[in-house]
C-alpha cells in the first residue's frame, strides 16, 4: 500500500520539472501534515562504516541528489566530485562508481563523471549487465534489490533470473 503509493509518488515526480515537482511535494507536505520525505531515511556514516565493512560497497549517488541532466554543469560537476571525495575521505577507501540521481544522465553527465574519476556509471534501466559491455561502462543496467531478509532477498533474486 504505502511503500507503492510512495514508489509512484517519486516516479512521477522525477518526470517533471523542479518547481511542479516541489509544488506537489508542498501539496502533498500540507495534505498529510508532515513534512513530505517520500519515507526516505539517509543512513548514517557509521552505518555506512559498517556495511562497507561486511562486503557492499558503498559509492557515490552526489551530495544533494538533483537530476544531473537539469543543472548547470558547473554544479553537476561539484555534484560529483564533492561526493566522491566526501565518501573516500569519510570510509577511507576509493570510490568508483556513480548512480545517477533518479536514472538523469547523458552524454554530458556522463562525460563529467568520467572527468570527476569515476570509472563506471549505474542507470535504473532495469536489466542484468551482460558480457561485452565495456564500451557502455557509463550507462550500465541495474535492478532495486528487495527483500527484508536474506530469505526474501534470495527469493527476489532467483524470480529475476527465471524471468530474465
Amino acid at each position: 500500500g504505502r511503500s507503492l503509493a510512495c514508489q509512484r509518488t517519486i516516479w512521477h515526480l522525477d518526470k517533471v520539472g523542479e518547481a511542479e515537482a516541489n509544488h506537489a511535494a508542498d501539496l502533498l507536505a500540507e495534505f498529510v501534515g508532515a513534512d513530505y520525505t517520500l519515507g526516505i531515511e539517509c543512513m548514517s556514516w557509521e552505518q555506512l562504516a559498517e556495511i562497507e565493512k561486511a562486503g557492499v560497497s558503498v559509492e557515490s549517488h552526489t551530495v544533494n541528489h538533483p537530476k544531473l541532466t537539469r543543472v548547470e554543469q558547473s554544479q553537476a560537476l561539484a555534484e560529483l566530485v564533492d561526493s566522491k571525495a566526501m565518501i573516500e575521505q569519510r570510509l577511507n577507501k576509493r570510490v568508483s562508481a556513480i548512480c545517477y540521481p533518479g536514472g538523469h544522465f547523458d552524454g554530458r553527465v556522463t562525460k563529467l563523471a568520467q572527468e570527476a574519476g569515476y570509472r563506471l556509471g549505474l542507470t535504473t534501466n532495469f536489466a542484468f549487465c551482460r558480457p561485452g559491455r565495456a564500451g557502455e561502462l557509463f550507462t550500465l543496467p541495474r535492478f532495486d534489490m528487495r527483500g527484508e531478509d536474506r530469505a526474501l532477498a534470495e527469493r527476489y533474486l532467483a524470480s529475476l533470473v527465471i524471468r530474465y
